[in-house]
């Protein structure tokens, strides 16, 4: 719609000028032909490029109405995507930094099973209590621990 007073006054673009200029002659003749007999074939043909035109700037518009609602689709995506990204990112690091600490408490487990297993070999006393509680100490599981006793059925005995 913004080109037609830029074609009405004369003034058009470098690419759409030539296509004006070979078309404006018939179109004057065509505008003569509907002065001279509105009812007549120039009228009906001028109704006819009217609402051609007015139909495919619809159309066009509609157009570029959805491909803008594309475009601001897009860019909501796109920024999900990246605050996903940067999450997942986030998430990695906290699992490679867990898988460090894991393989950390394993090595100081396998030191202290060591220990016993060379002393149980040598046969010389360990203390089990003390293993169970270092080893409870290396996975976080410090305090007391109590000895879990289950009640006999009747038909184990009383």
């Amino acid at each position: 719609m913004d080109e037609q007073p830029e074609i009405a006054s004369g003034q058009v673009s470098a690419s759409v000028g030539p296509r004006v200029a070979a078309v404006r002659p018939k179109v004057k003749k065509l505008l003569e032909q509907f002065r001279a007999e509105p009812s007549g074939d120039a009228g009906a043909l001028l109704e006819a490029l009217l609402l051609k035109g007015l139909v495919e700037e619809s159309a066009e518009r509609e157009d570029l109405l959805r491909l803008q609602a594309e475009r601001e689709r897009r860019v909501q995506l796109e920024a999900a995507l990246q605050k996903m990204m940067d999450r997942a990112h986030q998430l990695g690091r906290v699992t490679e930094r867990l898988a460090r600490r894991r393989a950390a408490e394993q090595n100081r487990i396998k030191t202290i099973l060591t220990v016993v297993e060379k002393a149980a070999a040598q046969g010389r006393p360990f203390d089990q209590a003390e293993v169970v509680r270092r080893i409870s100490a290396v996975i976080g599981l410090e305090g007391p621990l109590e000895r879990r006793v289950e009640p006999r059925g009747p038909e184990e005995g009383n």
